[in-house]
């Protein structure tokens, strides 16, 4: 049996029908629902049950409900009810999101329509793409239209068919006029040959790149350099052009060349310069330039990439590491420092070097400027070593003028006692003089100690008001000066030498009487002041009592200021020129400081700084002399010289000591120990600090404090610039009396030791 024809095509229909991805309804000419397929009910969410066979109106509500315009849609509907024959579509949005196609054309059947066929096709996903394409297109264009390079899409003879609006910025024509253009024309004629070169080449090698770096001209002529690129996408038939990119660079270039021309003429002066220059990072030289080989002898290879300290002097070296590691670091140092270095064949030279902190290949460096003063400094060391000998010539001369002077008392006064030996009174009168001449031989002796390397300072912790005034009070006595003194509210005590310190206060005081010789008022003030660490002072950090003797003289002429402090200067017609050179050698061997300013006609002030003690305790645990001359007690005196002790031994006699006499250690060991076992003991022994030939005094106490602790020993010499003098206490002693010295004196230090 034959298969029926109208079964087979209807059973392709309806194959046909449900397999589309289209949701499809038929409808008669009212509008009404005939049939639909499965997916029309899937793309609507709509029951298949609700569909089969369709019901217009559920379809109808069940569509409205899904859309964003339900408005639009009927009034499709209602507009091809109206008008049978017509063809129409149009897209639909839904609540969820997707997007609908919507076709519609008339069923005719005997050229008359009897209904319509409405298909639905879901465009979601298309429309997405054609939304996401379009941003894509606009940010590229943005891209495009806003950058500062030139976008260009050109053909293989160079016309231009597109040009991004960059372009009018860079050659100077408006974007209508560049449309069109050819590239070539805006060539600077040396590079024209060149463009044209560049894209014939590009034209056969498709999807490659080619950098270009050329000139062109602006429409007012001017030329300006430009740098970029063109990649060959002739093949590629979406865009069938060459794409040229490119920026202008004419600033760009113009600064390189500045700063080419600049580091030309900066490397010329460096590698010229008179001064040697290194750069110093991470402690190694990266830098050397050709004048550190003439000043030192290294080659630019020995030093480029050695540590900078390898090359100074071991004294210095710390130092200056130091100062590196601060500048390095951003610490302002400002100060020229003058070093040592070593030279290639060994040799020591001096080197004043000035650095500053910069940037070396994007790490801070020190930038140093090194100059040799080797010769400098030579020339300086002469030339101080010139007024050192000036000085010493004028301290030889009037030491002779002074000596000869009291050598002139001295044997003058002895000459006529001889004369007058049977005038007893007389003669006790000439004597007196002599003894007066031989002191101020004394005093002229300790002031050269002073001033040499000797005279140490014996400290004592003293209140320092007490010899002002005291020391001030003498030396204007007599005088038509007047003083004014104002000390700080608790006033630190100072660490000094009193006689010392009451000579420099006698010699400044002195000083600034005579600088007034119709008299005037001495202003003197006293302060604690404090130096502190870091601060720039020739004292070191600590206490100290700050002193000011200001006068209203006629002040110090600038040119004298440097010598005021010289031996025998002076300016002034009264006075020998010595006081201030023996203050301030005093003052320096106290560890103090003396200045002083001054300006002619307007008076000079002079500032002593003395080491202080805050805590102003003072020495209580000596007697005081009662000024009385009388003694008990038995006393041994140790000297090698035969006057000394035959004069001693009469001057302690006369006021009641009992006086014996050994001349070197050992024998003066023996003779306490004899006394000792005799129940006679020395109550003090007296010793000279050096024997020649023999034991002296530190070994002789050394020896005798080990068979008796409580030995009272007083140490006396010649040599007051021996340390035992200014530190006795350290050596064993209980005190010291340096020669010569009165017997006033003598009597006092064993009344205070006893």
């Amino acid at each position: 049996m034959k298969p029926d024809k109208q079964k087979i095509e209807a059973s392709i229909f309806e194959s046909t029908f449900e397999s589309v991805a289209d949701g499809i309804l038929v409808t008669d000419i009212t509008g009404k629902p005939i049939v639909s397929n499965k997916q029309l009910a899937k793309m609507w969410n709509i029951a298949d049950e609700l569909l089969n066979p369709p019901e217009e109106n559920i379809l109808l509500k069940k569509t409205l409900e899904q859309l964003k315009d339900p408005d639009a849609f009927m009034k499709n509907v209602i507009s091809v009810r109206e008008n049978p024959e017509l063809q129409t579509s149009d897209v639909l949005e839904l609540k969820d999101g997707r997007i609908f196609e919507r076709n519609s054309i008339p069923r005719i059947m005997n050229g008359k329509s009897i209904g319509r066929v409405w298909t639905y096709r879901d465009i979601t996903k298309q429309k997405q793409a054609e939304e996401a394409l379009k941003r894509n297109e606009g940010r590229l264009r943005a891209l495009i239209e806003h950058s500062w390079d030139v976008f260009e899409l050109i053909d293989s003879e160079g016309n231009i068919l597109y040009i991004s609006p960059a372009a009018a910025n860079i050659s100077g024509y408006e974007m209508d006029e560049l449309k069109g253009r050819n590239v070539f024309e805006a060539m600077a004629d040396e590079y024209r040959e060149y463009a044209k070169n560049l894209i014939a080449e590009i034209s056969k090698r498709p999807r490659q790149t080619y950098s270009m770096n050329l000139k062109s001209r602006r429409k007012d002529g001017e030329m300006r350099w430009i740098e970029g690129s063109c990649t060959n996408l002739l093949d590629d038939p979406n865009i069938n052009a060459i794409v040229v990119n490119y920026h202008d660079i004419t600033d760009l270039k113009n600064a390189v060349e500045a700063l080419q021309e600049s580091e030309k003429k900066y490397r010329v002066l460096v590698e010229n310069a008179s001064e040697g220059i290194i750069v110093v990072q991470d402690s190694k030289i990266k830098y050397a330039n050709p004048k550190i080989t003439q000043l030192f002898g290294y080659s630019q290879e020995d030093i480029m990439g050695s540590y900078f300290a390898e090359f100074i002097h071991p004294d210095d070296r710390d130092q200056t590491i130091e100062n590196y590691n601060l500048e390095i670091n951003g610490k302002d140092i400002n100060d020229t420092m003058t070093i040592r270095v070593f030279t290639q064949d060994g040799n020591i030279k001096w080197a004043e070097i000035k650095s500053v902190l910069i940037k070396w290949e994007g790490k801070p460096a020190i930038h140093c400027f090194i100059n040799d003063i080797t010769e400098k400094r030579k020339m300086e060391e002469e030339l101080l070593r010139m007024q050192k000998l000036e000085s010493i010539g004028t301290l030889a001369g009037g030491l002779a003028h002074d000596f000869n002077n009291i050598l002139t008392g001295i044997m003058g006064n002895i000459s006529l006692t001889k004369m007058l030996i049977d005038q007893k009174e007389k003669a006790s009168e000439r004597l007196a003089e002599a003894e007066k001449a031989a002191y101020k031989a004394k005093d002229l002796t300790s002031q050269l100690l002073t001033f040499s390397k000797g005279g140490t300072p014996i400290l004592k912790v003293v209140s320092i008001s007490d010899i002002l005034r005291e020391a001030t009070d003498f030396a204007l006595s007599g005088s038509k000066s007047k003083y004014s003194i104002k000390f700080d509210k608790d006033l630190w005590h100072v660490i000094v030498d009193e006689s010392q310190i009451n000579q420099v206060i006698s010699n400044i005081v002195i000083n600034a009487d005579q600088a007034m010789p119709q008299g005037g008022l001495i202003e003197i003030k006293a302060e604690n002041i404090v130096i502190k660490e870091g601060t720039k002072s020739p004292l070191k950090p600590g206490y100290y009592v700050k002193i000011s003797f200001k006068d209203y003289g006629i002040g110090i002429p600038k040119e004298y200021l440097s010598r005021i402090f010289d031996p025998y200067f002076t300016t002034k017609q009264k006075g020998s020129g010595l006081g201030l050179a023996i203050s301030y050698s005093i003052i320096k061997k106290h560890e103090g400081h003396i200045e002083v300013i001054s300006q002619l006609g307007h008076g000079s002030t002079f500032l002593v700084f003395l080491p202080a003690s805050p805590e102003q305790s003072t020495d209580k645990g000596e007697k005081e002399y009662d000024g009385k001359a009388h003694g008990i007690g038995k006393i041994l005196i140790m000297d090698d010289a035969e006057i000394i002790k035959e004069l001693l031994s009469q001057m302690l006699s006369q006021v009641g000591y009992d006086v014996a006499v050994a001349s070197e250690g050992a024998e003066a060991i023996e003779k306490y120990l004899d006394a000792m076992n005799s129940d006679e003991p020395f109550d003090a022994v007296i010793m000279d600090l050096t024997i020649p030939g023999g034991m002296g005094g530190i070994e002789a106490i050394s020896k005798l404090r080990e068979f008796d602790t409580s030995v009272k020993a007083i140490v006396s010499s010649g040599y007051s610039n021996d340390p035992v003098m200014s530190n006795f206490r350290d050596y064993g002693f209980d005190a010291v009396i340096a020669k010569p010295y009165k017997p006033k004196e003598l009597y006092e230090v064993l009344q205070k030791v006893l």
